[in-house]
């Protein structure tokens, strides 16, 4: 396995492109994989040693925000381009559903749990049971007279 260090003239090269803002990942000692936008970059000094230059970069945290740093092009570990927008992680997508349903939803069919409440579809799909409104009907007692 061979490391891939990136050399100051691939950076100087990124400039040349209009990549300033744009989005790389590269490997960091210290810091692992990493997302990071360009900001600038300063060559090797005439007479320095190659691969000298110093990359200045906002570092993306996994919680979103970014981290200013500068960064030895000795201290980088390949060169992935991304593009001018930060790339967006999948979500978790939907969550698991509603589960199973509950083995009395049969004798209860109008419980909310089972059919969703009232009216409307209940959490396992399906139609309710067409219950939009609420009907009180006047009950007479008869009370006996004494």
């Amino acid at each position: 396995m061979s490391v891939q260090l990136v050399p100051p003239e691939v950076i100087t090269e990124q400039i040349f492109q209009g990549r300033i803002g744009h989005y790389f990942r590269s490997s960091i000692p210290g810091f692992g994989l990493v997302t990071w936008q360009l900001v600038s970059f300063q060559p090797p000094a005439p007479g320095a040693g190659p691969g000298a230059g110093v990359v200045s970069m906002n570092v993306i945290n996994p919680n979103g925000t970014f981290q200013f740093m500068q960064v030895s092009t000795q201290d980088l570990v390949g060169l992935q381009y991304l593009g001018p927008t930060l790339p967006v992680s999948p979500g978790p997508g939907p969550g698991p559903g509603p589960g199973p349903r509950p083995p009395w939803c049969q004798w209860f069919p109008w419980h909310p749990q089972c059919s969703g409440g009232m009216g409307g579809p209940g959490p396992w799909g399906g139609p309710g049971f067409g219950r939009e409104y609420v009907a009180y009907v006047p009950v007479i007692i008869p009370y006996p007279y004494r």
